[in-house]
């Protein structure tokens, strides 16, 4: 009798018990995965309290929160007591459930011992083949949630090398009828029909209301989320058609709050390309205003940043960012309020980079301040999703209850108080504050929909 034909009389006998060690195997499995992905929340939650402590770890000094937030993370962390003893129990009754498998062995070794007596088979061999069979056959759920974890890909999937290129882009970019609801609130769409054409190498300025969806068009074009509906097209192809990481080679972005690694500044610069020269980097600085500052520095681009740049004023961790993006040659340059939390010294600087850097790109710049947007050629007002006014800035300022020259007016206004304000209170109000930010966009959300009204 050969081997082969040996596991499969075997296998006949002991596939009926191990069907008796699967089935809890399946429920347990499935009550362990829950309790273990609670778990992980638990710990998520805490790993993030630990995590902004580190990085802020001035500020929590600097309000005396020690305690306070020794407190929250040990608050964090209670739900993981319980759910380990819940998930310590059930691990128990999972382990108590093998013992089923004594029982396939004492059904094995009876019959193994029949064919021994009677078939005259090797008793080796029954051994030999009982083992295989039991210890190959307890896995088989383990290796299934495995593949299946391995063999699982996102909706969009970063690592996915197929879809189309373009050898030349030239940068046209297209909003047909989007419509977009964030993922964690399905009910309510942040885009409604959206629609918006930007020609190649034009500057695109977006601006309005919070939560009007400026920032959400800037992630939909790196394809950080897809469009429910609708289509956003890049020189006349669907963005959903293109090779991810090719598409979003083609893009640089600077951000409101620049992050920056702790590490140096050239280390910094060179994450927008890592295979940049020296000379390439030194031309990205250049081009962003950066190497003047960067230079004058006692290690030069060698000088470490800190943790998230803490070492480095506002100004330069945005220099430095826009050297970064730049570093790529993006033919696509998003600008999501890069100068808003600057001071007037160092917007200008910021500004003038901006500009430099936008010539030959298609430019899409958010903005509140409108002083952002002197070169743009194209002013987009969004509010509630769409985009309800469009033009050139001449051409939006001559219809004076439109919304745009509401803006424009309500900025006037609060430049003009800002102006007239006391000599001391002008020194403390150098920069633009959090307050009068916040209250710019209050009564720009205010002002818009009554614009459209009237």
């Amino acid at each position: 009798m050969t081997a082969l034909y040996l596991c499969w009389r075997l296998a006949i006998i002991a596939i009926p018990a191990l069907s008796m060690l699967i089935i809890p195997g399946l429920v347990y499995g499935k009550l362990l995965a829950g309790v273990g992905e609670k778990i992980q929340e638990a710990y998520a939650i805490a790993g993030g309290i630990v995590e902004q402590a580190l990085s802020s770890v001035r500020t929590v000094y600097s309000y005396v929160g020690e305690k306070r937030t020794v407190k929250s993370y040990s608050t964090a962390l209670e739900p993981t007591l319980k759910l380990g003893i819940k998930q310590g129990l059930i691990k128990g009754m999972a382990i108590g459930s093998v013992g089923i498998a004594y029982a396939v062995w004492a059904l094995q070794g009876w019959y193994g011992s029949t064919l021994v007596t009677e078939k005259g088979v090797k008793g080796g061999n029954v051994l030999t083949a009982g083992v295989c069979i039991v210890y190959g056959g307890l896995p088989m759920l383990q290796a299934a949630i495995i593949f299946e974890m391995i063999e699982r890909v996102p909706i969009i999937d970063s690592a996915d090398q197929q879809g189309k290129t373009i050898s030349n882009v030239k940068g046209e970019l297209e909003f047909i009828d989007t419509d977009f609801a964030y993922p964690s609130r399905p009910e309510s769409l942040v885009l409604r029909k959206f629609n918006l054409k930007v020609i190649a190498c034009q500057t695109v300025g977006l601006v309005g209301g919070s939560g009007s969806g400026k920032s959400t068009v800037i992630n939909l074009l790196q394809r950080f989320y897809d469009p429910l509906g609708g289509e956003i097209l890049l020189d006349g192809i669907s963005m959903k058609a293109l090779q991810l990481k090719w598409l979003r080679s083609q893009m640089g972005l600077v951000s409101q709050e620049p992050i920056l690694f702790a590490t140096s500044i050239k280390e910094n610069i060179l994450f927008g390309k890592e295979e940049a020269s020296e000379e390439e980097i030194v031309q990205a600085a250049k081009a962003a205003n950066a190497h003047n500052f960067i230079t004058q520095l006692p290690n030069g681009y060698n000088t470490l940043v800190g943790q998230l740049g803490i070492q480095m004023s506002g100004g330069q961790k945005q220099r430095i960012s826009i050297a970064r993006a730049l570093l790529r040659d993006p033919r696509i340059l998003l600008l999501d309020e890069a100068t808003s939390s600057l001071d007037s010294q160092s917007e200008k600087a910021v500004q003038d980079a901006l500009n430099q850097a936008s010539l030959g790109r298609t430019t899409v710049i958010v903005a509140h301040r409108l002083s952002a947007l002197r070169n743009a050629e194209l002013i987009a007002v969004v509010q509630s999703g769409q985009v309800i006014e469009s033009g050139s800035h001449d051409q939006l300022i001559q219809n004076r209850h439109g919304p745009y020259s509401a803006m424009v007016q309500l900025q006037k206004t609060l430049m003009n108080d800002e102006s007239t304000s006391k000599p001391e209170e002008m020194e403390s109000n150098k920069s633009s504050s959090p307050t009068k930010d916040a209250q710019r966009e209050e009564a720009m959300n205010e002002l818009i929909p009554q614009s459209i009204q009237s």
